[in-house]
């Protein structure tokens, strides 16, 4: 293996934006060109540090998978992984951009650079994150190119991440990154990243040092939700503590607890509730942590949201309440439901009762438990 001390470049197909490789500066140490990598024990594995226009490292590359294989001049051809930026610094990416000038489409390959954190793919070269987005850009010729789109949220289109940026204060341009075809692409902000791996040291080392806490991902999660729908008690714990909204809403409208029941994480469900988190918010469907209890058919979780408020006669937008909801096969659910003073003849948009319900799918035992509350069709 031959020992190289020249600075070169490394194209990575891991980062394709219409067939255009991203290119990174680096100082390769060894080289490995045409090279079969194993990483039998499956950890990162750092391999090559990429420098800066001074030298000196400021990110280093790892694979996550078994094997990784680079081509000539080290293009890596397959193989997870990801580029992280040693701390407090930013590493350079020269993606393609496309812009209109004039109201003419115009494209630039490799002639300008943009700032990140972390960035990483998959086994197949799908780019899935980047972290920490500096909001400027800088062209060949030294000159700035400013983002003014929100860098920890920015638009996302068919997997391609689209940033506003202005060439001297006047021209706008959309910048498009991506992996290869449609692939999904989340951007996550410094606070929700340590939140997706489960790193609550990171995470209260950031906040220590007074990182937004309400700062969301381009799925519009912030750090407190993102731990909430993981079901990651320990980061929940942390963020509360530090004050994060507990009614925080992403893209679907839903708060920390709404996702939490939805994915049925009872031990952060508990949490929130005691942490005085809203146990009637609805989502944008009319959902409420009590109906996806319901829903989920979680029993113990039912009852702790029905002793802390819970509404047990809320509706979705189509007009169904829990009631409806457990009527379709939960004889338990029900006589809990009941017992809590559900309104038994309740009616959905289309004028269905749970015992209408309870009929229609063939539940005879809930059926005649809700006749016998009075129930009528």
């Amino acid at each position: 293996m031959e020992t190289r001390h020249t600075k070169q470049f490394i194209i990575l197909t891991a980062f394709i934006a219409c067939n255009a490789s991203v290119v990174f500066s680096q100082t390769a140490y060894p080289d490995y060109s045409n090279q079969h990598i194993k990483n039998s024990a499956g950890a990162p594995l750092g391999l090559i540090n990429i420098a800066g226009s001074d030298g000196q490292t400021v990110a280093t590359l790892y694979i996550t998978g078994k094997d990784a294989y680079f081509g000539p001049n080290q293009v890596l051809t397959k193989g997870s992984g990801y580029i992280q930026s040693i701390p407090d610094n930013f590493f350079r990416i020269l993606p393609v951009v496309r812009y209109k000038k004039n109201g003419e489409a115009k494209e630039l390959f490799h002639q300008v650079a943009l700032y990140v954190r972390r960035i990483e793919w998959d086994d197949n070269g799908m780019t899935t994150h980047i972290v920490g987005i500096k909001p400027e850009m800088d062209t060949d010729d030294g000159e700035k190119m400013h983002i003014t789109s929100d860098v920890q949220n920015p638009t996302l289109n068919a997997g391609l991440l689209l940033l506003e940026i202005k060439e001297l204060g006047k021209v706008s341009a959309e910048m498009q990154f991506g992996g290869l075809q449609s692939s999904r692409l989340v951007v996550e902000t410094d606070l929700t990243w340590p939140v997706c791996k489960s790193d609550v040291h990171s995470v209260k080392a950031l906040l220590a040092a007074g990182a937004n806490k309400e700062a969301t991902n381009s799925d519009g999660d912030t750090a407190l939700m993102k731990a909430a729908e993981t079901g990651n008690l320990d980061c929940t714990k942390a963020l509360i503590g530090a004050g994060a909204n507990k009614e925080a809403r992403d893209s679907n409208g839903m708060t920390p607890l709404i996702a939490a029941t939805y994915a049925d994480f009872k031990d952060v469900v508990g949490l929130l509730v005691a942490n005085k988190a809203d146990v009637n918010a609805q989502d944008k469907t009319g959902g409420t942590p009590l109906l996806w209890a319901v829903f989920k058919g979680d029993k113990e979780m039912v009852r702790l949201l029905l002793a802390n408020g819970a509404n047990v006669n809320v509706k979705m937008k189509d007009g169904m309440t829990p009631l409806h909801l457990a009527a379709s096969g939960n004889a338990d659910l029900v006589e809990l439901l009941v017992t809590n003073k559900a309104n038994v003849n309740a009616k959905s948009n289309d004028g269905t009762t749970p015992l209408g319900l309870a009929i229609k799918y063939g539940k005879n035992d809930v059926a005649e438990l809700l006749r016998q509350h009075g129930g009528l069709e």
